[in-house]
This record gives C-alpha cells, structure tokens and sequence, in this order.
C-alpha cells in the first residue's frame, strides 16, 4: 500500500515538475534560437558564433589562426561584417554599434574585437572603444598594458588629446581603451555626446559597453 502511495507522489510530482516548468516558459519566453529573437523581440539577427576552442586560443579572445585550418568563429566573424557592411555601407554617416549583453562573461568583448578586426581588414576605418568602465578588458586583448595617457579617462578629462589617447593598432583600425577607476567616467548623455564628437572621421564605431544586467 506505502509503495504504491509513493509512487504516486513520484508520478505527480514529476507532472506537476513538467507543468510548472511549461507554465514558466510560456510567462517568461525564453530565447532558445535565433527565431525565437526575431520573433519575441522584433530584431533582426546579422549571423551566431558558435563555440570554438580550438581557434580561440587561451586566455584570449581575438581570433589566432595557428595553422591554415578553417574556423567556423572566423567564418562567421567575417560573415557577420559583410553583412554589416551590406547593411549599413551605403549610408553616408558614420555608424555607432554599441555592443552589450545580459551578464558578465558572454562573449561581447570577443565579439567587439573581432567584427572590429574583420571590418578594418575589409578596408573600412574602425575605432574600437572600450566603454565597460567597472571592467575594461579590451586593452587586455591588444596591448601588454594599458597606459593611462593613452586611455578614455584621459581624454574625457582633458590630460589627453585624441591624437594622444586613441592608439593605432593597423592603418585602418584604431583603439581607445579604459583604465579602471572608480566613478570617474559617469555613464550619461555628457559622456556619449562626447563620445559623438570625436568619432565623426570614422566609418564604423565599435563600443564595447557594460552588460545590461550590472548597468543600465
């Protein structure tokens, strides 16, 4: 009788399990695939890099090739700034892609790296900006170390001028990264009017900005 009693709280526990969780998917949809971005959020999607450790060497996030192997990350890396381009490179205006994600640890810094390095190398004149101030990474990707006249702060305060602060990686990709302190770059309207005022000699701005979830 015990026996046959627990199996059925086991049974309708699993149920009820099941139930809930759909009754939970269907409150709060959750983004399984790239339809389901187009359609819950009305946006359109430019391609998906998938995981790659073999191309993505460790401790890094810029694309290395170490042999003449194709690379699924690199294809649509090079996928995804063609179709930018495509997108966005008839337009007379310089174009501003502020580049985020839900949390910490999810890709967008790589991302921001290499669409950088993938429309710099199609010729077009990109500046790759570091704008996560409680956790700038990118110098990290790029130069040994940061140097502070050599930095956003610098130039936002006015110690550096944008010939001193922006540092030219290749002929057509520049970079200006962030040092790491405390309140000293508010995020506010000041500082992205800023930020417009010494970007107009480019085609193509690259921010790579704060998750949504630590700042809104």
């Amino acid at each position: 009788m015990y026996s046959n009693l627990w199996g059925f709280l086991i049974i309708a526990g699993f149920l009820m399990g099941i139930g809930i969780a759909v009754l939970d998917l269907i409150m709060r949809p959750t983004l399984l695939n790239l339809n389901d971005v187009e359609d819950i959020l009305g946006l359109e999607t430019i391609g998906t890099i998938p995981r790659d450790d073999w191309f993505f060497q460790k401790g890094r996030g810029i694309l290395v090739k170490d042999g003449a192997k194709s690379s699924p990350a690199e294809q649509n890396f090079a996928s995804s700034a063609y179709i930018l381009q495509n997108l966005l490179g008839s337009k007379e205006e310089n174009h501003c892609l502020y580049i985020t994600s839900s949390a910490d640890g999810e890709g967008k810094t790589a991302v921001s790296a290499n669409l950088a390095i993938h429309l710099s190398d199609m010729g077009k004149k990109v500046l790759l900006l570091d704008l996560d101030t409680r956790n700038p990474s990118l110098g990290g990707l790029f130069l040994d170390a940061v140097d502070y006249s050599h930095s956003l702060n610098a130039l936002y305060k006015g110690e550096a001028t944008p010939q001193e602060a922006v540092i030219s990686l290749t002929g057509c990709l520049d970079f200006l990264p962030t040092v790491l302190e405390r309140s000293a770059i508010p995020m506010d309207q000041v500082l992205f009017d800023f930020i417009s005022s010494i970007t107009g000699d480019y085609e193509y701005v690259l921010i790579d900005a704060p998750p949504v979830g630590r700042d809104s």
